[in-house]
């Protein structure tokens, strides 16, 4: 299969890789859509990104993908079920020469069954958190769906921070994240929110939606 590949010198390079093997619990993906991050693919490209220390590396976070086929102690994924982030490399193994950069710029990858390694107290690979199952009743196409991924994650940074009803909140940057970052803080009931940033289009959409 095909999938992005960098050796961390500025370079992309789409490479022919294994195909990912699936374990019991682990079901395989054809991958649907996967967006660029600028925050770490490009980041990972240039070598700027401190947990990403081996390389050669199959890049790509913003996955999303279709259940084709599953493992045979899976229990709570069906095929046909639409998952955030499935990768073709998990963090800690390497699928022919090639390590994780999380994976998800490939044709096809695997999410793993949680509950059911939980039940049967298996170890679980920490990056299966990140995989989720998007509801079947959603009529979302996958391209829109990887804005999912950066919603989640904002939502969940200003969590971590503390952010709650009154709280301050700068933030630099009014693009995607940026954005995120602004919905999110009003949800939580954040005041005031200042935001800084260089694109005008932006900074007005933020203030006539959310300010």
């Amino acid at each position: 299969m095909k999938a992005a590949i960098t050796e961390g010198k500025g370079d992309l390079k789409i490479m022919e890789i294994p195909m990912p093997e699936i374990n019991e619990y682990q079901c395989l993906c054809k991958i649907l859509a996967c967006a660029t991050c600028t925050g770490t693919d490009l980041k990972i490209i240039d070598r700027k990104m401190g947990w990403c220390k081996n390389y050669p590396v199959v890049l790509g976070h913003e996955s999303v993908g279709v259940v084709i086929k599953k493992g045979k102690k899976v229990r709570y994924i069906n095929q046909g079920d639409i998952f955030l982030r499935p990768t073709c490399v998990y963090f800690g193994e390497k699928i022919g020469n090639y390590y994780s950069a999380i994976g998800g710029f490939a044709e096809y990858g695997k999410i793993t069954d949680v509950k059911a390694m939980k039940e049967d107290n298996k170890e679980i690979n920490p990056y299966t958190i990140y995989q989720q199952k998007i509801p079947s009743e959603l009529n979302i196409s996958p391209c829109d769906l990887t804005i999912f991924i950066t919603l989640k994650e904002t939502a969940s940074f200003l969590l971590n921070i503390g952010c709650k009803f009154d709280s301050s909140l700068l933030i630099l940057g009014s693009g995607p994240v940026g954005m995120g970052m602004v919905y999110f803080s009003k949800l939580f009931g954040c005041h005031p929110v200042i935001v800084a940033g260089r694109n005008p289009k932006t900074l007005k959409y933020i203030k006539e939606n959310w300010c």
